[in-house]
């Protein structure tokens, strides 16, 4: 009976002990899991390659978790790479599967991310009344959650969207809004994407100086700026330039955005 009691007593200790290894894995691979993808968005705008990688990388760490909430967050962030190189079919694609894994698992933010990218792409094939839908369901949601962030992003992407279809005043007052949001959050890269559109915008509304001022902000700001920010704000202050016919100027600030753009 003793010796029944000890083989019982030694079996329970090595079911434990796996089960402990096996939960210090699990949680060890989440950590790495959460440091690629952040590693990914670091890099999504001037590093495509080394973006998609980390998320492959993620993606293998995550096969034998099957946590579909886990698996939205991954689609996003692969969407979002593809959605910011331009391929936008592969980009709807993983929005569209990170949407079911997130519906799966009732989360809320990884839906809305989702939602939103399915927004861009319709918005660039110019399924604009479309994409305004989505991107006002997805401002319902962040107003639920009161993410000032996520507000913002909705304002920046509305006001793209009425920029492209002309409407320049409600464009304007989106991207205002978008800014307003983003006060308590200077460090945001989404700010230099903000204030290059409102460069657009005004540029486009004839008021060339706050156009100027708009584009020399992003270009000052030394601590987010990516090449792709750089290059529209270069090349928006290039078409500036021209239009006051400096030539030698535009010339100069186009070569610099084609060096940036090419890098």
């Amino acid at each position: 009976m003793g010796s029944f009691n000890n083989m019982f007593y030694l079996r329970i200790l090595f079911f434990c002990a796996v089960s402990f290894f096996s939960f210090q894995s699990f949680a060890s691979d989440l950590q790495t899991i959460d440091s690629l993808l952040k590693a990914s968005a670091a890099v999504q705008y001037d590093q495509k390659e080394m973006a998609i990688s980390y998320v492959n990388q993620a993606k293998e760490l995550a096969k034998r978790m099957e946590d579909p909430r886990l698996n939205a967050r991954i689609n996003n962030q692969e969407g979002t790479v593809y959605y910011i190189s331009g391929e936008y079919e592969l980009a709807l694609r993983r929005y569209l599967l990170a949407y079911e894994f997130a519906v799966q698992a009732e989360a809320v933010i990884e839906k809305e991310i989702a939602l939103n990218g399915r927004g861009l792409v319709l918005m660039v094939e110019g399924e604009y009344e479309v994409a305004k839908g989505i991107f006002e369901e997805c401002l319902a949601i962040n107003h639920s959650l009161n993410d000032s962030v996520r507000l913002a992003k909705n304002h920046f992407n509305l006001g793209i969207l009425q920029n492209e279809s002309g409407d320049l005043e409600l464009s304007m007052n989106h991207l205002n809004a978008a800014s307003d949001y983003l006060t308590n959050f200077p460090n945001k890269h989404l700010n230099l994407m903000v204030n290059n559109r409102t460069a657009k915008v005004y540029h486009e509304m004839g008021d060339l100086d706050k156009a100027s001022e708009k584009y020399i902000m992003v270009l000052q700001d030394s601590l987010t700026l990516s090449n792709w920010e750089k290059t529209f704000a270069l090349t928006g202050l290039a078409q500036l330039k021209f239009e006051d016919e400096s030539i030698d100027e535009a010339l100069a600030l186009g070569k610099a955005a084609y060096g940036t753009a090419v890098i």
